[in-house]
């Protein structure tokens, strides 16, 4: 039964792998792996009161299994329970001090919670035994940047652009920084390439649109204020509805009008 979970779960498959885990802890309740397999899917598919239940059966048969713990810890942080979160991630570290992957955890959700300080001493440890590791190179750029360290944020951003290249997330950052230097040509090409890799991320679309709007000039003849509004209603349509993206759409139809008043051309 796990094994056919595994390959249906490949396969995208996700409710019939999750019926063969089901069929796996039917036949064995302290089947850890497929406990935590099930949890996993569940979690992915928003689940989460599921996915918990099937966690913490697994740390009935195995207390410190730490991959059940860094995924109690995932869940938790998704529903917003940042202290328990925090504490099965410290937990992990306790008994495995190696674990990159709860150490990067531990490190992003401090960092998203004000804690920058602690959150950079668990990047830098990482990047101590992997200096190319992206997300972690990415996590420090993130403080420096809150710290108002633009510059310094940048270096990160790029070396981890060089690690890791088709990961959006330091493309997204590294142009965001741009917009906030000034440099808005350079925000537009990084923001760009973030939303060709994910097109699935709506505040990818809305700091696209920032990065346009910015260098939009009504006067000229170019076409910045006609992709700022395609890019925030773009990021409306995908949830991203506050009263910024909505204000700015609405800027960015402003300005494309005053454009065509200007260069006397019909809107398209």
């Amino acid at each position: 039964y796990t094994n056919r979970g595994i390959a249906f779960g490949q396969a995208g498959r996700v409710e019939e792998a999750i019926a063969q885990y089901r069929l796996a802890i039917g036949s064995d309740p302290g089947h850890v792996m497929a406990r935590i397999s099930l949890g996993k899917l569940l979690a992915d598919e928003g689940r989460l009161d599921e996915a918990l239940i099937h966690y913490k059966k697994a740390l009935e048969s195995v207390p410190d299994q730490v991959m059940a713990h860094n995924n109690i810890a995932t869940v938790y942080a998704k529903k917003g329970e940042i202290d328990k979160a925090v504490e099965h991630l410290r937990h992990v570290l306790k008994i495995n001090p190696d674990y990159t992957l709860a150490r990067q955890n531990l490190g992003t959700i401090l960092l998203r919670t004000g804690m920058t300080g602690e959150a950079v001493e668990h990047f830098r440890r990482i990047l101590a035994t992997d200096p190319a590791n992206a997300n972690a190179l990415n996590g420090i750029g993130e403080a420096l940047v809150a710290e108002g360290r633009r510059a310094e944020a940048g270096a990160y951003f790029r070396k981890a652009i060089e690690a890791d290249p088709k990961n959006p997330y330091p493309l997204y950052y590294m142009g965001r920084t741009y917009l906030e230097m000034g440099e808005w040509a350079k925000a537009v090409d990084n923001l760009s390439k973030s939303v060709e890799m994910d097109g699935s991320n709506a505040e990818y679309f809305f700091w696209l649109g920032s990065a346009y709007f910015a260098q939009g000039d009504f006067r000229s003849d170019k076409e910045e204020f006609w992709h700022s509004g395609q890019n925030f209603r773009r990021a409306i349509e995908m949830g991203y509805s506050n009263p910024t993206s909505v204000f700015m759409l609405g800027n960015s139809l402003l300005h494309r009008g005053l454009y065509l008043i200007a260069n006397r051309r019909e809107p398209e």
